[in-house]
């Protein structure tokens, strides 16, 4: 089985399943009486790192980076 095979079934279980899971991270967010108000701040903020990143690692390919300390 291909990457494109795996992935398009992964959708689909991905789309069977969307109810449970966005009900599931609400009942989360109720047992852990988590304010919206900091849910969304919560939520705009990984929004913007995620998009800040895909830029990043778009646009700056000319750093050099490894984890080599000496």
């Amino acid at each position: 089985m291909e990457l494109k095979q795996y992935f398009n079934l992964f959708l689909e279980t991905f789309s069977d399943y969307w109810n449970e899971i966005k009900i599931a991270i609400y009942f989360l967010f109720v047992y852990l009486s988590i304010d919206i108000d900091v849910v969304k701040v919560l939520i705009w903020l990984m929004v913007s790192d995620t998009i800040l990143g895909s830029l990043k690692s778009i646009f700056v390919t000319k750093m050099r980076f490894n984890f080599n300390t000496e």
